[in-house]
């Protein structure tokens, strides 16, 4: 029963941390690669986010493969951090 609470409790906060980064990846980016002149503190605002936000999976892969499958790449990352943090979450619940 308590490793069926567990499971069902890391699923669920790695499919929230996934969903909530992989839309705050997408916001960042877009900001990050605004043109508009109006845009300069979005411009760096979304730059430093897309920064944190791409580690770890975007910043070790080869740029041609982020040219063909950027958006694939994007799933992925986000796919990392939501077992990360479902992880870590886990782990603390443990503790108690």
């Amino acid at each position: 029963m308590a490793l069926k609470k567990a499971m069902r409790r890391f699923l669920c906060v790695g499919i929230i941390v996934s969903i909530l980064h992989w839309v705050l990846q997408f916001v960042a980016w877009s900001y990050a690669d605004s043109v508009s002149p109006e845009m300069g503190r979005a411009r760096m605002a979304g730059a430093a986010a897309w920064t944190v936000l791409s580690v770890p999976l975007l910043s070790v892969a080869p740029g041609r493969f982020l040219d063909y499958y950027f958006e694939a790449a994007l799933i992925l990352n986000s796919l990392l951090w939501g077992t990360i943090c479902a992880a870590v979450v886990h782990m603390f619940s443990n503790q108690n």
